[in-house]
């Protein structure tokens, strides 16, 4: 699949030109038309800021909506909506009509379909239409928010991202809000990202010079997408942090023990954004044109808020039933699988879940060509002989710790077989070097009747505390 993302400022100034793409060439008042010719796009996305509301060209008399005045917010994305609707469907496309009928029925049949999204969001300026005032920052977590919420998630994805007509800070806080959540993305599936960018348009030059003159759309990156992390918080939710500190470190059990319900995380973010709205004052200034004023900003927790509720909308197309309080190491090594393309992560985590794996079924190996043989603890467990404290109490299904089990088997971590206790000034550091796994908090049970060991934490409390403080930790160092 191939969706298009553009940032606008106001297509009310630009003028007809040939843009040329990939060999082909399209006459037009922006690049929507030549990137829908040669992307073919499924889906596209327009960013625009409500610094258009009320926006009207008294040179050029255009658009034809006239001026309005507002009393509520919704009322100014309306008129924002209007305005963009108008310029594409009187101006795009019926400019197309002539030249390229086919491309014109292409775009209208996009915007029937509800193929083409037009999102209005939170800018700041001093318009002759309009004054909007709030934080310029308002803009990247609304995107970020937005776009979780637009952005399809699936494989072999495809996310061109055209930056020719957004002003000022709008390209680069779509481009920072699109990377990051494409990066939670490629922890399951292939993306492919590109930014494309048209030349300069030509100013201060002759009618003439500007009928002869090509723009070339020129790609700018960035090719395929890897795994990014998430090493933000959100304030107040302990839980929801460990499980992003879980995808951020490696942490399998963290994750299958702490994975969040997406329709909290969405109650979380419609809860913050009411409070938003409702913090808009919409007025008129002194000659009669309209205001907006936002009371209240949206803070770092929304957007970190709508990353994780996109990586949940990701992780929830593969793994289902969770939370789990217990979990077996067949689990575990599929959870692992999500951080192999991580270098240092997967290598450190490949090698605790080996361990584990013996742990669970023993170990064998060869020294001097003799055969060597460390029991695991299934096989433990079915040892009548065996009257070790530990081994008994795994038999009666009662619970053991890791550090316990490693006791029993001998089969200590890849670290060596110190084992420190939970009260260690290094538990942290532990913690992450262990993927989540330290000796101390880990505990293990047996299950007669699936025949099966799981893993789980006893106090989850200290548990989530360690992967938030693991967060903190990683996210200093990044």
């Amino acid at each position: 699949m191939r969706v298009l993302v553009t940032t606008w400022g106001n297509p009310f100034q630009w003028e007809p030109i040939t843009y040329e793409y990939r060999g082909i060439k399209v006459k037009s008042r922006n690049t929507l038309p030549i990137l829908v010719k040669t992307l073919e796009p499924e889906r596209i996305l327009i960013l625009v800021a409500d610094t258009m509301a009320n926006y009207y060209d008294s040179g050029k008399n255009k658009p034809e909506i006239e001026e309005k005045s507002f009393s509520s917010y919704s009322e100014v994305v309306e008129d924002t909506k209007e305005r963009i609707l108008w310029h594409i469907k009187e101006e795009v496309i019926e400019e197309l009509r002539e030249e390229d009928p086919e491309l014109a029925k292409k775009i209208e049949n996009m915007l029937k379909d509800e193929r083409i999204t037009i999102e209005v969001l939170p800018g700041v300026g001093v318009f002759g239409n309009i004054t909007v005032e709030g934080e310029m920052l308002d803009f990247y977590y609304y995107a970020t928010y937005k776009l979780a919420e637009w952005l399809p998630v699936q494989n072999n994805l495809e996310v061109y991202l055209d930056l020719t007509h957004g002003i000022n800070f709008m390209p680069t806080f779509t481009y920072r809000a699109l990377r990051n959540l494409l990066g939670l993305l490629a922890y399951l599936y292939n993306v492919k990202f590109e930014i494309v960018n048209s030349e300069p348009y030509p100013l201060g030059v002759s009618q003439e010079i500007r009928e002869d003159t090509i723009l070339h759309i020129r790609e700018i990156g960035e090719g395929v997408v890897r795994p990014r992390p998430q090493y933000s918080p959100v304030e107040g939710k302990l839980y929801w942090n460990a499980f992003i500190s879980s995808v951020a470190n490696g942490f399998p059990l963290v994750f299958a023990s702490f994975y969040p319900n997406i329709r909290d995380v969405e109650d979380y973010l419609n809860k913050k954004l009411e409070e938003f709205l409702v913090g808009i004052e919409v007025g008129e200034r002194e000659d009669g044109k309209p205001y907006v004023k936002r009371e209240k900003a949206l803070d770092r927790s929304f957007k970190n808020a709508s990353k994780l509720y996109y990586a949940l909308r990701v992780f929830n197309t593969k793994f289902q039933n969770y939370p789990k309080k217990e979990v077996p190491i067949e689990e575990i090594m599929e959870i692992s699988k999500i951080f192999e393309s991580l270098p240092r992560i997967g290598i450190i985590l490949e090698r605790q879940v080996e361990w584990l794996r013996n742990l669970v079924y023993g170990r064998l190996w060869y020294e001097n060509g003799e055969q060597k043989i460390k029991k695991g603890l299934l096989e433990i467990i079915k040892d009548k002989k065996d009257k070790r404290k530990e081994a008994e109490a795994l038999k009666k299904g009662k619970t053991i710790s890791l550090a316990e089990a490693a006791k029993l088997t001998r089969i200590f971590s890849p670290s060596g077989e110190r084992i420190e206790t939970i009260e260690s000034p290094n538990v942290v550091r532990n913690f992450i070097a262990h993927s989540g796994f330290e000796y101390n908090i880990v505990y293990v049970k047996y299950d007669r009747l699936s025949d099966r060991l799981y893993f789980f934490y006893k106090d989850k409390e200290k548990a989530a505390n360690l992967a938030y403080e693991a967060l903190l930790y990683r996210g200093e160092k990044e």
